[in-house]
């Protein structure tokens, strides 16, 4: 199977067989679940619409994805596609979906096929969200959270590129009490000081467990913020390495880095200088704490 997103000019965009194979799926499961002709064709239209919207927009916005981003979109998109084709075998069992009439019994009738369906899978658990809200300063947040770590990640997100250092913060959980923030320094990033916040909350409340398999860090590198998630450690490498990549800093010696629960802080007396050096020392702690 080709690539289901190709590289244009620089950029990955989604193929014209990636386009093809989903709209094809989409029609044959359309066929196999509706009998009249009419309300048939009718479905296929919305889905075929829907389809075609969904492409669009994910055409429109690889054009400002990293190519790790471009890749997990690439990856989905195949996974998709095999889901696809995996339940309208299951959901039917007749291996191509193609129904063939059973060999006549002899009394003058056929038997009836059997319409029955196995269970559908149980839908994933939904995390109840919790609103955060808070400032930075003189700038203010209002954030609804599952967990201190999806916290860190939405406050470092909202915050990165807009402050350049602080030292005053309070936060407040489920309109609660409010809790005052302060350092003696500075917190140079976005991601420090929500890292600081989140762990703030968690002691006000906010839960620190999480259903999904997702696996979040959230923090600084000198001045850079790290604001990572994915559902493995090579995943948060990757990010990581692309973000310290990008930033272009030649050698650090400290790092600051929320793993859901603590806060770990590392320095160096000397210099670690490389992005793969200082990734593997933030991924090691999470995989031990």
């Amino acid at each position: 199977m080709g690539m289901l997103l190709n590289f244009v000019g620089g950029k990955m965009k989604l193929s014209t067989m990636g386009k093809s194979l989903i709209l094809l799926s989409t029609l044959t499961i359309g066929t196999k679940v509706f009998a009249d002709h009419g309300e048939l064709e009718r479905k296929v239209q919305r889905k075929i619409s829907r389809i075609e919207n969904i492409l669009n927009q994910i055409s429109r916005e690889t054009y400002s994805m990293s190519e790790y981003e471009l890749q997990a979109v690439n990856d989905k998109l195949r996974f998709a596609l095999k889901e696809l084709k995996t339940n309208d075998d299951h959901d039917h069992g007749h291996g191509g979906g193609r129904y063939e009439r059973p060999p006549y019994n002899g009394g003058g009738t056929y038997p009836r096929p059997d319409r029955s369906y196995p269970p559908r899978r149980p839908l994933p658990p939904v995390e109840q969200l919790v609103t955060v809200t808070g400032t930075i300063e003189n700038m203010s947040f209002m954030i609804d959270a599952s967990n201190a770590s999806d916290l860190a990640y939405k406050c470092a997100k909202q915050f990165e590129g807009r402050m350049q250092s602080a030292d005053e913060a309070t936060v407040s959980v489920s309109f609660g009490m409010r809790a005052n923030l302060s350092t003696s320094g500075w917190w140079r990033s976005s991601g420090e000081v929500c890292a600081v916040i989140a762990t703030k909350a968690a002691q006000l409340g906010l839960p620190t467990t999480s259903v999904s398999n997702e696996i979040t860090a959230v923090g600084s590198v000198e001045n850079i913020t790290l604001a990572l998630k994915g559902f493995s450690l090579k995943d948060l490498h990757v990010q990581c390495t692309d973000t310290l990549s990008r930033s272009r800093s030649s050698s650090v010696d400290e790092l600051t880095v929320f793993n859901g629960v603590n806060i770990v802080k590392r320095k160096t007396s000397g210099w670690w200088r490389s992005s793969g050096e200082v990734c593997n020392l933030i991924v090691s702690n999470l995989s031990t704490l």
